[in-house]
């Protein structure tokens, strides 16, 4: 669908990345980027707005700054600790109806000191926060229409730090015990290694899951999420309309402004959940054997594919020391929802998923 098809189709950008903030921390900051219209291109409602919320995580609220560390979400190991007062963080709800009340349970404070099969309250979701006045025109600016198609998109990574391994060639041990150690060499390239789909950083380090609407109440702790995000073709769920890469994430129905409800998606998923760590025990050169993490990892690191990507597409198995920083940074798109369609609507040719994956290609 070309560009100039699209009307009133470039909207806003939020950009929100998971940045880690020591060796053992993951947190979320946000930052908003409002993206003029582009002449000849697109015409936007001007009163349309997207916000971003995921209160499990850092106890804040549709619109709220966030920022990579962020001194504002509540610290604390008793429920005492949780702030009082009238600008007081509400107490979010976890997908069971019980509350984090808890402030050290947050999903923020959790992340920064993750360890193996931690599970990490998370729940992001977006909302058509256009202000518009309840008439029976249709919540029209301009003579369109406030309503929007979502997505979510996704680039997971990872950083790989100077002291991370790999077995020499000649190397014979097994690692499972200290007197039969991997003999092991320096692994380059280092630097940040973005995962080319969610597969592979499921794979390497971690994975999201979500509680499904229909769940019981029994299965309804985030220790009983399903694997994966909350995907469908219809209804409160979303597509990958990113070719099977997990990559982007368009929502199945048309936010509006009509109430409160039907402004707002559903999470994509309602937790991230650390993969199980094998150690193994590594020897470099001379040194004593150590316990060290193993991953196994397929990506590419700057410019370069070497030791990493390789011509097979196989995993490098590497070893760390320390549990490693990891990224899970994502961008939250909306377009214009007058004469765009779901993807396969009988008798449309403008799909709303074409629009959100050329607006997300270009941002």
């Amino acid at each position: 669908m070309k560009l100039k098809k699209i009307r009133n189709a470039l909207l806003v950008v939020l950009t929100l990345a998971l940045v880690s903030a020591t060796t053992v921390a993951i947190t979320w900051a946000l930052a908003t980027k409002d993206i003029s219209p582009v002449t000849n291109k697109f015409t936007s409602n001007p009163e349309i707005k997207l916000e971003f919320q995921e209160p499990t995580f850092d106890a804040k609220t549709w619109g709220e700054e966030r920022t990579p560390t962020d001194s504002s979400v509540p610290t604390g190991a008793t429920t005492n600790d949780w702030p009082t007062g009238s600008d007081a963080p509400a107490k979010p709800e976890l997908p069971d109806g019980s509350t984090i009340d808890i402030p050290d349970n947050l999903g923020y404070n959790k992340a920064r000191k993750y360890t193996s099969e931690s599970i990490i309250p998370k729940n992001p979701q977006l909302r058509n926060s256009t202000n518009v006045t309840f008439t029976t025109d249709n919540y029209q600016q301009n003579g369109t229409t406030s309503d929007e198609w979502v997505a979510l998109k996704v680039k997971y990574s990872l950083t790989v730090t100077a002291s991370t391994f790999k077995a020499t060639s000649g190397n014979t041990g097994t690692g499972d015990d200290k007197s039969d150690p991997i003999l092991v060499e320096a692994f380059t390239p280092t630097g940040t290694l973005v995962f080319d789909t969610y597969d592979d950083f499921s794979h390497a380090i971690a994975s999201v899951g979500y509680i499904p609407a229909g769940a019981t109440a029994a299965n309804k702790a985030l220790d009983k999420a399903l694997d994966d995000q909350r995907i469908g073709t219809t209804g409160d769920t979303w597509r990958d309309i990113s070719d099977g890469k997990g990559t982007l994430f368009m929502y199945n129905r048309k936010l509006t402004t009509a109430s409160d409800a039907t402004r707002k998606t559903d999470t994509l998923f309602d937790c991230v959940r650390i993969n199980e760590m094998t150690q193994k025990w590594v020897k470099s050169g001379e040194a004593t054997p150590e316990l060290y993490y193993v991953f196994e990892l397929r990506g590419k690191i700057g410019e370069s594919t070497v030791g990493v990507l390789g011509n097979s597409g196989s995993y490098q198995t590497v070893y760390m020391q320390n549990l490693p920083d990891f990224d899970i940074s994502m961008s939250g798109y909306a377009v214009q929802g007058d004469n765009l369609y779901l993807p396969g609507t009988s008798g449309q040719t403008d799909f709303a998923d074409d629009a959100l994956k050329t607006f997300a290609s270009k941002n």
